[in-house]
């Protein structure tokens, strides 16, 4: 879905009808796809994701291995995904039970 939502398909060059259909069929569904149940339900063409790595990697590289300069780059397009995944965080239970003997 980042894929999708940066626009990478945009620049995919492949000689696959059958790939442009799934994502062309993706993209239809595009909205009703929820951050909640991408991961569960993995409708999404694999090469979506396969294009957001690799634009990850280039940037990783290019910028002289710099994770820094990955962050920079990509947590504009993550940052409400992060924020919704880390807002309820489980906790260690070893932390909870060290802090309720602690109390």
């Amino acid at each position: 879905k980042l894929a999708a939502r940066a626009g990478f398909h945009k620049h995919l060059r492949a000689l696959s009808p059958r790939l442009f259909r799934e994502i062309n069929a993706f993209l239809k569904n595009f909205d009703d796809v929820s951050v909640e149940n991408v991961y569960e339900d993995s409708v999404f063409p694999k090469a979506l994701s396969d294009v957001f790595e690799a634009v990850a990697a280039a940037v990783f590289i290019d910028s002289g291995m710099s994770l820094e300069m990955v962050w920079k780059v990509f947590y504009p397009l993550m940052e409400d995904i992060i924020a919704k995944h880390t807002e309820k965080c489980p906790r260690h239970p070893v932390s909870v039970l060290t802090e309720r003997a602690l109390n």
